[in-house]
């Protein structure tokens, strides 16, 4: 089927591609994409003109880190193990916990106005 051709070419440049970025950079995959995941934060916040404590920016990376670890799945031929999950993990925890103390302010000063 010439859509799967084409579907597995193209994980397959986005695999390449994301190696050479590796590569040249000499940081590790991990340290890629704990990167990768605070600057998609900061710059969703940034774009759609939102704080930190809004959800949209953090949705925005969950969406792409789980998009982008299909994509190495399709393109995977080995056993995978854990190493989606820990992608996943590497690339939303410290966005994650910027917008859960973001948050938590939010929520503090709401209390003291009560």
């Amino acid at each position: 089927m010439v859509t799967n051709e084409v579907t597995r070419d193209w994980a397959w440049h986005y695999g390449a591609w994301k190696w050479e970025i590796s590569r040249a950079t000499g940081a590790s995959e991990a340290l890629l994409h704990v990167h990768v995941g605070l600057a998609l934060f900061v710059l969703s916040a940034l774009l759609f003109r939102r704080k930190l404590d809004s959800p949209l920016p953090l949705v925005i990376v969950i969406v792409f880190a789980l998009l982008n670890e299909a994509i190495d799945v399709y393109d995977e031929t080995g056993p995978l193990d854990f190493e989606p999950l820990v992608d996943i993990a590497n690339t939303v925890f410290w966005p994650f916990v910027l917008f859960v103390i973001a948050r938590r302010k939010v929520l503090a000063r709401r209390a003291k106005k009560r």
